[in-house]
């Protein structure tokens, strides 16, 4: 498995390529097991970067188990937050 750089958009949907700082959102995550990631063995985070019209619609996140960079759309953590609220309410 290789790992995503930051050259790159993390949405493999999206050609974006990184060109300066400023631009889109870099998201740095803490890993125990780089080369799992595909990161030299000295690496102790992933880097990932969203371009700036991706950023305003997903975020990332990091599947640990499968050691995958996941790009969520923002409306599924909205929606995923609002059920497990009105779950949490209900269980009150």
């Amino acid at each position: 498995m290789s790992a995503p750089d930051v050259s790159t958009c993390a949405n493999h949907e999206c050609s974006a390529r990184f060109d300066r700082m400023g631009k889109g959102k870099l998201a740095a995550f803490p890993v125990q097991d780089p080369e799992a990631w595909g990161l030299l063995p000295s690496a102790r985070q992933m880097v990932v970067w969203l371009c700036e019209q991706c950023a305003e619609h997903y975020y990332v996140r990091l599947h640990r188990r499968r050691h995958a960079v996941q790009v969520v759309h923002k409306h599924e953590q909205d929606h995923t937050h609002h059920h497990h609220d009105q779950q949490h309410r209900r269980s009150a």
